[in-house]
């Protein structure tokens, strides 16, 4: 059951890329002004997309940053800042669950994607651009689209199955790292009051924050195979994550590097979909200086129960990939034996 009074702002940064020039859609600090409302109608079709695809666990809508919800949001305290500090902190697009919204009159979970067009010129060079194919815009919108409402998966099943006591081995599971959640103050079993009380906390741990972008990248990156997209279009996410500290947020390399064994798996559900992004975040975990006793953990500490230490394992990161992606002279990725955009069992655009 989802918490009514907890809702929490997934900020996600999607940072950056080569700079790499194009035309006719030219790089800009911003999104140019002629393209904005066309990839805000992309936004939403592909929500629609995803919509059918969720069914009825939750409601995704899109909706910009001056649009009075926001607003009402912020003043209700449903995004813990202010309208200016949002604004400023967020990056483009960032994701909300709110349990117990409204859409329609109707009670229901809800998936807000947040779009600011004033704030999202990183997202148009780094994943609009390099991911297009001529003209279409598509196959970038699928995997932005596909990473946010993946943040609303990851709190959505995690409220749900904490309508039952977890242990501390349970709690990867669930999208919370265990070093995280003990250096915010959680206990040796997780409930759901107790989240509720610790979430706030966990969430701006570093390692936390690392997990759930692992989690999220990995959901984007097989939406949008799902969707259409070329295998080697992952090679643009991982570009871009590859100049980030391994201890960063958005490091998410460790979580890519052999994804590729999931390309041609036959037509999966979403709900497929996400039992593989989820047991990818499982088996990455987090960088090593992100764990207990790592030089860039808030608290260095584990937790002691009758005296015996939880055993924490340290997972080995991924050697990076060393082959740069191919562009054409507009600074578009090429692909090879791309497929159709479109042919998922969802439909195209």
């Amino acid at each position: 059951m989802i918490h009514k009074t907890l809702a929490i702002l997934l900020l996600s940064a999607v940072s950056s890329l080569s700079q790499a020039a194009t035309s006719p859609m030219p790089l800009s600090k911003d999104i140019p002004s002629d393209y904005a409302q066309k990839i805000t109608d992309l936004l939403i079709q592909e929500g629609e997309v995803l919509q059918q695809a969720v069914g009825s666990k939750m409601q995704v809508v899109v909706m910009s940053t001056d649009d009075p919800t926001t607003r009402n949001f912020i003043a209700r305290g449903i995004l813990h800042t202010d309208e200016d500090s949002f604004q400023h902190q967020e990056n483009g697009l960032a994701a909300l669950l709110v349990g117990g919204g409204k859409i329609n009159g109707v009670t229901q979970t809800v998936c807000y994607v947040v779009f600011n067009k004033e704030r999202a010129g990183h997202i148009w060079r780094n994943f609009i651009v390099p991911l297009s194919q001529g003209d279409n815009l598509n196959p970038g919108i699928s995997f932005l689209m596909g990473h946010e409402v993946g943040h609303c998966l990851d709190h959505q099943e995690r409220t749900a199955r904490l309508s039952k006591t977890l242990t501390l081995a349970e709690a990867g599971t669930v999208g919370i790292q265990t070093d995280a959640w003990i250096r915010s103050g959680g206990a040796t079993t997780i409930t759901n009051a107790a989240y509720a009380e610790t979430a706030k906390t966990l969430f701006k741990d570093g390692g936390q924050r690392q997990y759930q972008e692992r989690v999220a990248d990995a959901f984007g990156v097989l939406w949008g195979w799902h969707r259409g997209l070329d295998v080697k279009s992952v090679d643009v996410v991982r570009e871009n994550r590859a100049n980030l500290d391994s201890w960063s947020t958005h490091s998410t390399n460790a979580a890519l590097n052999g994804i590729e064994e999931f390309y041609d798996v036959a037509p999966l559900s979403i709900n497929e979909l996400w039992m593989l992004a989820r047991g990818i975040q499982v088996r990455t975990g987090v960088d090593k200086r992100l764990m207990a006793g790592g030089d860039k953990a808030i608290i260095n500490t584990v937790a002691k129960t009758n005296n015996n230490t939880v055993a924490l394992t340290e997972t080995p990161q991924q050697p990076q990939p060393k082959q740069p992606l191919v562009k054409d002279a507009m600074g578009r990725v090429i692909f090879e034996n791309t497929r159709k955009f479109g042919s998922g069992i969802n439909g195209g655009n």
